[in-house]
């Protein structure tokens, strides 16, 4: 948690990737993620003294002369212009500042986990021996900026499938997308469980040996398993010098599976 910036006005970090999303301000938890925020429910619309919304969406404004029964929940639980539901102009609406005149810019995820826990577990039988860790993380957002690129550049899943429903190109492509802007379609839970490592070794003594005591044998295998809802790669992510707070996935190389095997002699 920020507790005191000496006077510093608040900020949004832009020396840790391509997007700015990561809040420094006074009473907020350090990897705080802000952006737009797109609406889920018709009371979040803004409405003037006509009753006229004033929200934003990935397109212009059409005219300002919608009120609120305009507008509807769409399939993916977004609230949208009824009207553009189908068309090029769908588009989610963003939350919007009444004060400033503008889209709200706010807090749109918390890189913070609930909590972490690690399990080692080693089990012994006769001349074997089992060993296994598993890490589990609960919570801490990931903020996926490996998808809004892709977005752009019409090679996400999600694109095949909105197309398969009838959704127009712009729907992800532009309008979601929102000029590389962060927003919150893009973050992402990063609760995960992986299987970190398993060793499997077998120890024989040898009495009938006069150069050695004993043999063992040992086969392991690292990052076996990852069990998440993360869409990307891999929930383990992070950008800069930071793997704890700064969680953005932009390219991210995921961690590899790797296998070795040992052959011990003891004298």
């Amino acid at each position: 948690m920020i507790t005191n910036l000496n006077g510093i006005p608040a900020f949004t970090r832009g020396d840790l990737g391509a997007v700015n999303i990561f809040r420094v301000e006074e009473g907020l938890p350090y990897g705080t993620i802000y952006g737009n925020k797109y609406a889920k429910n018709l009371d979040e619309l803004s409405l003037d003294s006509n009753g006229i919304v004033l929200n934003t969406t990935g397109i212009a404004h059409p005219g300002g002369t919608d009120n609120k029964d305009a507008y509807s929940i769409n399939s993916d639980g977004y609230v949208v212009r009824t009207a553009d539901i189908g068309t090029e102009n769908e588009s989610p609406v963003r939350i919007y500042d009444e004060e400033l005149g503008a889209d709200a810019v706010t807090r749109i995820g918390n890189t913070n986990p609930d909590f972490n826990i690690g399990f080692i577990n080693s089990f012994s039988y006769k001349n074997f021996s089992l060993f296994v860790l598993l890490d589990y993380q609960h919570g801490g957002d990931i903020y996926n900026y490996t998808k809004q690129l892709m977005y752009n550049r019409d090679r996400h899943k999600d694109q095949q499938d909105w197309g398969a429903q009838g959704k127009h190109r712009n729907y992800g492509a532009g309008n979601i997308y929102n000029a590389s802007n962060p927003n919150s379609h893009f973050v992402e839970d990063g609760t995960y469980m992986k299987v970190r490592e398993i060793s499997l070794a077998f120890r024989k003594e040898i009495t009938t040996s006069k150069f050695f005591d004993a043999l063992k044998v040992q086969i392991s295998g690292r990052n076996l398993f990852t069990f998440t809802k993360y869409s990307g790669w891999d929930p383990e992510v992070a950008i800069s010098t930071n793997p704890t707070n700064f969680r953005l996935d932009e390219y991210s190389y995921p961690n590899f599976r790797s296998f070795s095997a040992t052959v011990q002699l003891e004298f």
